[in-house]
């Protein structure tokens, strides 16, 4: 795996939330895992980190197409070339439409990856960052509501595809596909809030974990507006910056 450190269990639990309800709907996002790890096996970490034991976050490794990755060193222009590709993929689509479900505002170009085969997106620590209020209050209706209206400030996926004429229905199409997977949602946001562990940091980040998946569900029903929303102002600056 991938690992790395972030500072706070909320953006770990936010990553974890991310992959696993990616993985409920068929998307490519590596698998993740929360990992603990003696500090003395990890130089370098920020002075932030404390304690000896240190919580990374995971994701599944997935090895880059040599040759396509040899082609991008050559390249003055390998973003380009990535966005090119990838919005030419089915990835393109259903990447945009994930972005907005988890109102993630930091799809660069680095991270996305070809393995050859399939494109896979990962890093989605900045994902739901609206979500700190709803984490303490989620049978808040208040806090229900303003977490399905929420719109990240950018979908910089949605807005590579409309600047390249990719066609727009493939991704208004998505939230139909993702509500084939609507009970399995329910069911793993429900499973997710009975996991526990005797390590009270890895428990914090299960419990709000658990929260965060209930957040990612209650989005889906809204989502179809929010992408015919996003796609239809595709030059509003509240929507792409």
């Amino acid at each position: 795996m991938i690992l790395k450190w972030i500072d706070g269990h909320l953006p770990i639990s936010i990553e974890l939330a991310c992959a696993l309800a990616a993985q409920c709907l068929r998307l490519p996002v590596p698998s993740p895992a929360v990992v603990l790890a003696p500090k003395n096996y990890l130089p370098g970490l920020p002075a932030a980190s404390t304690g000896q034991l240190v919580l990374l976050i995971g994701s599944e490794y997935k090895t880059p197409d040599a040759f396509f990755a040899q082609a991008l060193s050559r390249n003055p222009a390998a973003e380009e070339l990535i966005w090119s590709k990838l919005c030419d993929s089915e990835s393109g689509a259903k990447g945009a439409a994930w972005d907005e479900l988890i109102a993630n505002p930091d799809r660069h170009h680095q991270n996305a990856l070809f393995d050859g085969v399939n494109w896979w997106l990962f890093d989605h620590d900045q994902a739901l960052l609206d979500s700190g209020a709803f984490c303490k209050n989620p049978l808040d209706q208040t806090q229900r509501s303003l977490m399905c209206n929420f719109s990240a400030r950018c979908n910089i996926l949605a807005e590579q595809m409309v600047n390249r004429l990719r066609s727009q229905n493939n991704i208004s199409a998505q939230p139909a596909q993702f509500d084939r997977y609507k009970a399995e949602m329910s069911l793993l946001s429900l499973t997710a809030a009975k996991w526990s562990h005797t390590h009270p940091k890895i428990q914090e980040i299960f419990s709000t974990t658990a929260i965060l998946l209930t957040a990612i569900e209650l989005r889906l029903p809204p989502l179809a507006q929010h992408i015919s929303n996003r796609i239809a102002q595709p030059s509003a600056e509240s929507l792409w910056n």
